[in-house]
């Protein structure tokens, strides 16, 4: 057939009184050269056939819907392969982790300063390298709705102090200052604690990393008018700009490519943080200025409806 569009005409009414017939209208779905499906249009017998125009509109239609196909199959591929690949990698890192600590542990001999350096920094890129790997699981059981969200009664001003807790030693480190203000008392939140606090980590997280020396980390969080809560995590470190603004939340995006590097960024986590929230039946938005900060907003339903 092709990809043209075919018409069988004449085909009889499957009602036997009835003496009218129809065209159907076949038309080939066809993504990267192989036939993917097919559309079937039925025209009524009125007498009047199948217009041009009706069919370059189902032409159409018929090649929005191969696209579509074709997205979905090379998507259910990447995910496979992410999870395959994912759990492949996990044996030899945890040999090479084994082989690193015996070396640096003095149990093949004595290690000089030079030596336990390097070592270090294979124990280092080891840990980035099983954060990678974590990060590419999660995002891949998101994607495909493997990871359940079981909702629950929690207090969200003791979640949030929890994850700042976590996050102090990291933010002393790297000189930076965590605050939390709570406007008011906040009613019980109705939602999955550990994923929330997976939410708040990675955008902490990014928070301290995209900052410098004397930098400030400021969540807020209230309740807008609609009964949502809604959590507020701004920082006045380097910021995105306008162009790259739009994309932040792409899998693998770096704003700052080089820098992100040096912080050990998977480029994962916000769109982690994404896929979560859409599971709460949330959302994330962001605004972004270079060199004075940025504030990520996340915006969890009301009991009501999230029950």
């Amino acid at each position: 057939m092709g990809s043209a569009p075919y018409v069988i005409e004449g085909i009889t009414h499957p009602e036997p009184d009835d003496g009218r017939a129809e065209e159907r209208l076949l038309i080939p779905l066809v993504g990267q050269g192989i036939l993917v499906g097919l559309l079937v249009a039925d025209n009524p017998g009125s007498g009047n056939p199948v217009s041009p125009q009706r069919t370059r509109l189902l032409h159409s239609l018929a090649g929005l819907a191969s696209v579509a196909i074709e997205r979905a199959r090379v998507d259910k591929l990447r995910g496979t392969l992410i999870s395959s690949v994912s759990h492949e990698l996990r044996a030899p890192l945890a040999s090479i982790r084994a082989y690193n600590e015996l070396v640096m542990g003095g149990d093949v001999g004595e290690v000089n300063d030079e030596q336990k350096l390097f070592l270090g920094r294979v124990e280092r890129a080891c840990d980035r390298l099983e954060r990678l790997i974590q990060d590419l699981m999660n995002l891949s059981k998101l994607r495909t709705g493997d990871v359940s969200i079981k909702k629950a009664p929690a207090d969200l001003a003791n979640v949030i102090r929890g994850v700042l807790d976590t996050m102090h030693p990291k933010a002393a480190n790297a000189g930076v200052t965590l605050n939390f203000h709570e406007e008011a008392k906040l009613p019980m939140t109705m939602t999955d604690q550990g994923r929330l606090e997976q939410v708040l980590t990675n955008l902490v997280d990014n928070a301290i990393k995209f900052n410098r020396a004397g930098g400030k980390v400021e969540i807020l969080a209230e309740r807008n008018e609609a009964g949502a809560s809604v959590i507020h995590v701004r920082d006045n470190g380097t910021g995105v700009s306008k162009t790259d603004l739009p994309r932040v939340f792409e899998r693998f995006f770096r704003a700052d490519r080089s820098r992100s590097r040096d912080a050990g960024g998977s480029g994962l986590g916000l769109a982690i943080v994404k896929h979560l929230a859409r599971a709460h039946g949330g959302s994330i938005t962001v605004e972004s200025e270079q060199m004075k900060g940025s504030t990520f907003t996340v915006e969890l339903p009301d009991c009501e409806s999230c029950q």
